[in-house]
């Protein structure tokens, strides 16, 4: 007869095979990629969230989930004035973006004094400024709000990515929003 710990040990092999294989995988193979061909950009999302676009197909088995239909997705969008939204699964937070043609100095050039001044135009307050091949992200935080925002102007674009949370601001939230920055690219007519 044999032993019930015995009988589990190759299921539990396979298991960690398994947790290993996953934790190996780096981020951006994990993403949910969101094109926005009218301003060059394709940007990643992590997959722990529902990612909607206005170019997103109708046979999207997220929309299922949500109970809605690309065109509603569309309409929701263009009223809003965001180019894409992504709704955290877990349900703690969601992130908007939208994508404005607008002219400006990279925030990467710009002094302390700056990108104070910048931040408050949003109602936070600077928390890092993250070098990308394309210019600089400026991520701002407002704990009031429950907020965290990154922007990129450069190009003749201005990207604004914003989370809001359902309680309070984690450090995982500003981890989320950084990869997300480092993720995108932008073709900026180039």
């Amino acid at each position: 007869m044999r032993h019930p710990i015995r009988n589990k040990r190759p299921s539990l092999r396979l298991l960690a095979l398994a947790a290993a294989l996953v934790l190996a995988i780096p981020f951006g193979t994990l993403a949910t990629t969101a094109d926005i061909p009218e301003y060059g950009v394709t940007v990643g999302f992590p997959a722990s969230l529902d990612v909607f676009t206005k170019n997103m197909a109708d046979d999207n088995p997220v929309l299922a989930l949500y109970d809605t239909t690309a065109n509603q997705v569309r309409e929701d969008l263009s009223r809003q004035g965001l180019t894409a939204k992504a709704q955290d699964i877990a349900g703690k937070f969601f992130i908007t973006l939208a994508l404005t043609s607008q002219s400006g100095e990279d925030l990467g050039t710009l002094d302390e004094a700056s990108l104070k001044e910048f931040a408050s135009r949003y109602g936070g307050e600077v928390q890092e400024l993250i070098p990308h091949r394309s210019g600089s992200f400026l991520l701002m935080k407002n704990e009031e709000a429950r907020q965290i925002t990154c922007v990129f102007l450069g190009g003749n674009l201005l990207y604004e990515l914003r989370l809001y949370a359902n309680g309070r601001l984690r450090s995982s939230m500003s981890s989320i929003m950084k990869d997300i920055a480092r993720l995108t690219e932008f073709s900026l007519g180039q």
